[in-house]
C-alpha cells in the first residue's frame, strides 16, 4: 500500500511540474511567433526580406527569453531552445521551443527528464474590411427630369449600380466588404 501511494504521489507530481513546464513553454512560444511576424510585416517596407525577417527572429526571440526567464517553468535552462522560420511561400511564421524537465520521481525507475516541445504559427493580414453605406435620396424631386431624359432618381440609381460593381470587382476579397443601402 505505500508503495503505491509514494507511487501515484510521485506521479502526481511530475504530471503537475511538466504541465506547468509545457504550458510556459507554449506561452513563451506564442508571444514570440506573434512578435516575429508583426515585427517582418513592421519592417518589410523599410528593408529587404531578409533582413526584415532576420531582425524579427531576433525580436522574437528576445520575447520568448523574456518569458521563458520571466516566470516558473520547471524547464532545466541549459537544454531551451528556440528556433523562428518563415515560410518564403505562404509567409506564414513558425517558431519551434524545446526544453527538458528534471524530473524528481522519475529518477526511481531511471528516467532523469523529459523533453518538452511546443509549436505556433502566425499569419498576418492587411485586409480590412470595408463596410460602406449608401443613402439614396428618394424624396420626390427627385423623380423630376430637369429636361433630361431619365429622371434624377434613375441617375442616382445607375451610378450607384456602377459604383458597386467597379467597387466588387476591384475587391481582392470580396468576403471583406460589406454593403447596405
Amino acid at each position: 500500500v505505500g508503495t503505491l501511494l509514494t507511487s501515484s504521489v510521485g506521479a502526481s507530481v511530475e504530471y503537475s511540474r511538466t504541465l506547468a513546464a509545457k504550458n510556459a513553454l507554449q506561452v513563451a512560444v506564442d508571444a514570440a511567433v506573434l512578435q516575429a511576424k508583426r515585427r517582418e510585416m513592421d519592417l518589410s517596407s523599410k528593408m529587404t526580406a531578409t533582413a526584415a525577417r532576420e531582425s524579427a527572429k531576433a525580436a522574437g526571440k528576445k520575447v520568448f527569453w523574456a518569458n521563458i526567464n520571466g516566470g516558473p517553468s520547471n524547464l532545466n535552462p541549459d537544454t531551451i531552445t528556440i528556433d523562428i522560420e518563415f515560410n518564403n511561400s505562404t509567409g506564414e511564421a513558425l517558431a519551434i521551443g524545446k526544453g527538458d524537465v528534471n524530473l524528481i520521481f522519475g529518477k526511481i525507475i531511471g528516467h532523469t527528464q523529459m523533453q518538452l516541445a511546443a509549436q505556433a504559427e502566425a499569419t498576418w493580414s492587411n485586409t480590412t474590411p470595408v463596410e460602406l453605406a449608401l443613402a439614396l435620396d428618394a424624396t420626390p424631386s427627385m423623380f423630376s427630369t430637369d429636361g433630361r431624359s431619365e429622371s434624377r432618381f434613375t441617375l442616382l440609381r445607375n451610378a450607384s449600380k456602377n459604383f458597386v460593381t467597379t467597387l466588387f470587382n476591384s475587391a481582392t476579397d470580396p468576403t471583406k466588404e460589406l454593403l447596405r443601402i
